[in-house]
């Protein structure tokens, strides 16, 4: 059975991988926030304006990240190819998953958009 600090865990690692890359990227680990950002400068934001062309080369980056990162788990796995295909946990609809990974993903945007620079 999963332990009840495994969020605890995963999110202590992504506060210190935030923490440590927001100086080279910004803080876009997904493109989820590089849509926030892209989004908050079409709105008029001054603050970290960013191009379509910038944009685009974080979301390539991210999701060449991505593939490289499910091969280095998939190798590590000893070639199970799930480590290509996110699993949603038994017990746990679609629909419960999805909204958890739109608040996780809303609330990442939302950090990156007030604690860096």
């Amino acid at each position: 059975s999963p332990s009840p600090f495994t969020p605890l865990s995963v999110g202590s690692a992504l506060m210190v991988m935030s923490y440590m890359g927001s100086w080279l990227s910004g803080g876009h680990f997904n493109p989820a926030v590089t849509l926030a950002v892209k989004l908050r400068s079409l709105l008029g934001s001054r603050r970290d304006h960013f191009s379509k062309r910038q944009a685009l080369g974080h979301v390539v980056a991210q999701l060449l990240g991505a593939f490289v990162g499910s091969w280095a788990a998939c190798a590590a796995l000893g070639g199970r190819e799930a480590a290509f295909v996110p699993a949603v946990p038994s017990g746990v609809g679609i629909g419960r998953a999805f909204t958890g990974e739109l608040v996780g993903a809303f609330f990442w945007a939302w950090r990156r958009g007030g604690a860096t620079r």
